[in-house]
């Protein structure tokens, strides 16, 4: 079942800092931008940002930028965009789910895809994760889903393993979270 009431605040932003041996490889930020009335009912849009760290990038580029349009009754992506820099390759793509036939429609690149046909409640990159962050989890429950990656259909099983608090900074501080495993063993 879903958490009541939804999780999810307008304004909030996970940030992710990935480090090599104490220097910034990366980060990553995700946040709530807002709530809308698009597609005929409220949605959120979510947007996220991801690129190598000043070093790095002297070495390699990196840049994702990511947003997605998930309803708000069930957080279900209605479109998802993304545009990747990586080294020398850039692209970007969109795809839009038509919820009532099961399909997406895919533009890569300013091109439109071969529709895609869908499973009832395929999520995206993005809407996976507060999908996940508003059910109501259980030490040994599992969750599985499809996600798809604009080029392919992934089937993903997560296993609630454990429950343990972290130490995260101000203004969170210590707080409780849930160690999730997939069916390769990634946590």
């Amino acid at each position: 079942p879903f958490l009541t009431p939804n999780p999810l605040q307008v304004g909030e932003t996970l940030v992710y800092d990935v480090k090599l041996g104490g220097i910034s490889a990366g980060t990553q930020s995700i946040t709530v931008v807002e709530e809308a009335m698009d597609w005929d009912e409220p949605v959120y849009r979510i947007e996220s940002d991801a690129q190598t760290g000043a070093l790095l990038s002297r070495v390699y580029h990196f840049r994702d930028h990511k947003v997605t349009y998930i309803r708000k009754s069930d957080l279900l992506p209605v479109r998802y965009e993304k545009q990747l820099e990586d080294g020398s390759y850039r692209g970007d793509f969109v795809v839009d789910f038509n919820r009532d036939a099961d399909t997406a429609e895919v533009w890569r690149n300013g091109s439109r895809d071969p529709d895609v046909v869908m499973p009832k409640h395929v999520l995206d990159e993005l809407s996976m994760i507060y999908y996940l962050r508003s059910k109501e989890m259980r030490i040994g429950d599992t969750y599985e889903f499809t996600f798809f990656t604009g080029k392919q259909l992934i089937s993903v099983s997560l296993l609630v393993k454990s429950r343990h608090r972290v130490d995260v900074p101000q203004p969170v501080g210590s707080t409780p979270v849930y160690r999730l495993e997939s069916e390769d063993g990634y946590v």
